[in-house]
């Protein structure tokens, strides 16, 4: 009769331990998803915002002078925070989205038609290079949970 009983207790107890640990587990892994969830939006929010900046850039320095140089900081203060949280890859592809935008700059003024041709003459697209790194940076962020 005395096992019995103490089989009962440590049956009991047993299970909720079992239950208290299954529930402290659960939580821990949901709040992990939740970091990493906001992590991913961040980084995507970054990652808009030197897309926005690059562009710009792009578009201005296709007159062929940075009117003030001052233009060009709010693209490096971008690439300083993706050197901060981002893979090497995403922060090389967009260093080159930046050398791109100089070396525009020091190229004469284009036609419509001229830019075109340049457009398709061009061996890699750097924002499209960027944009995949983020894209591959986002999926094996997102295969961690």
């Amino acid at each position: 009769m005395h096992s019995t009983i103490l089989t009962a207790i440590i049956g009991s107890g047993a299970s909720g331990l079992a239950s208290v640990f299954l529930s402290l587990f659960g939580q821990h892994s949901l709040s992990r998803k939740r970091m990493m969830q906001k992590e991913i939006a961040n980084r995507e929010r970054l990652y808009s915002e030197f897309i926005h900046e690059a562009a710009k850039l792009y578009m201005d320095s296709l007159d062929g002078v940075a009117k003030k140089p001052s233009t060009l900081i709010p693209l490096y203060s971008v690439i300083s925070r993706i050197r901060l949280t981002s893979n090497d890859k995403v922060l090389q592809a967009a260093k080159k989205v930046a050398d791109e935008i100089l070396n525009s700059y020091n190229r004469p003024t284009m036609t419509i038609e001229e830019m075109k041709k340049a457009a398709k003459d061009l061996p890699s697209n750097p924002m499209r290079d960027f944009t995949e790194a983020c894209r591959s940076e986002k999926a094996n962020l997102m295969a961690c949970f």
